[in-house]
């Protein structure tokens, strides 16, 4: 598609800021071999985590109820969601598809074929199931509080294209790559907003974005998605993460879209992610790591909150922890105690 023919490629954007990217994201893939060698009880640790929180956030990102009893269930010891479900298919399904990932990308090339097999894996425990192209127009298309449409935010591949679409995604992308004219990592965020531009499937779509970035990722080299959650990274920060698509969006049906906007939105996050894995593997393992999860979460809540808000956000931290991470934050002036009994809660400090 656009952003990846050879006419788009040969006349790409290339701001100092982006070139700045590369060079560091690159350095920090010849750091994951030391870090595999020196820290691997470390990277163990941070493994769970990351799967729990990357199943986690990918749900809520599409407005999924994630109960914390139901994600350590399915996604820490593999059971079966419950029949009927959604919330639970949900998160099953994406754990599945994630851990495909995690296990085989290595005989994974982004093919048409894997894609549906992803998006297969995705609708698993779903009874619509999954793999198949959309049969009606997805648009994504901008809404009141009474569900009326206000405004069509981006018009999507029509139907009847959409095979035709995939294909061609999918040739041009593998015809950059064996080029070799264009930094590999650009290709990424360039084939993302294609993909996100097509729109594929009747649902599931920004989860197979995800996924594929992280496939992406490692057939590129970079592991950094098995070790830190990129999910939780971009659900954080989903309102630039929409902004810089919609910036990049404009004039992609002509092939003259503005790519820097998006590219440097989804590397900035790549290198987010790693500098996190490179202070993680500085710090105690089991305490550091679980106390970093509740200042994190901490940061996203409320401005006003309670214990078992943190709790929600993080299910595999015991209270005990928490209270510790708590006091922490409040003796570092980060946070303030208030109400009393059962009314008692925290306030951040700005």
């Amino acid at each position: 598609m656009h952003s990846l023919t050879p006419e788009y490629l040969s006349r790409l954007s290339m701001p100092p800021r982006l070139i700045r990217l590369v060079a560091a994201l690159t350095e920090y893939r010849g750091k994951q071999t030391l870090w595999a060698q020196t820290k691997p009880e470390v990277l163990k640790h941070l493994r769970q985590m990351a799967l729990i929180e990357s199943v986690e956030s990918s749900s809520r990102m599409e407005n999924v109820e994630v109960r914390p009893k139901a994600l350590i269930r399915i996604v820490r010891k593999g059971a079966e969601p419950a029949p009927h479900d959604r919330s639970q298919t949900e998160l099953a399904g994406y754990r599945t598809a994630l851990e495909l990932i995690h296990k085989n990308a290595a005989e994974m090339p982004p093919t048409v074929n894997h894609v549906r097999q992803l998006h297969h894996e995705l609708m698993r425990y779903t009874p619509s199931g999954g793999g198949n192209y959309k049969q009606a127009s997805n648009d994504i298309v901008e809404r009141d509080a009474t569900g009326a449409t206000i405004r069509i935010r981006l018009r999507t591949v029509e139907p009847a294209l959409t095979e035709t679409a995939m294909f061609g995604l999918h040739d041009n992308l593998a015809g950059a790559l064996d080029a070799g004219e264009v930094e590999p990592l650009l290709l990424i965020p360039l084939y993302i907003h294609d993909f996100l531009y097509i729109h594929p499937f009747s649902d599931g779509n920004g989860r197979v974005a995800r996924l594929m970035t992280i496939l992406l990722l490692y057939r590129m080299g970079f592991e950094i998605g098995r070790y830190i959650s990129l999910e939780r990274l971009i659900e954080e920060s989903k309102a630039s993460y929409y902004d810089s698509l919609s910036l990049s969006d404009a004039l992609w049906a002509t092939g003259e879209h503005n790519h820097v906007p998006f590219t440097e939105y989804l590397l900035g996050i790549m290198l987010a992610a790693y500098r996190e894995l490179e202070e993680s593997t500085a710090i105690d393992l089991e305490h550091g790591a679980r106390t970093r999860m509740v200042e994190r979460a901490v940061e996203s809540l409320p401005v006003e909150f309670r214990l078992a808000d943190v709790e929600k956000r993080c299910p595999i931290v015991g209270r005990d922890t928490i209270r510790s991470a708590l006091t922490k934050l409040k003796n570092e002036g980060k946070i303030v105690s208030v109400g009393r009994g059962p009314a008692a809660g925290w306030r951040r400090i700005s």
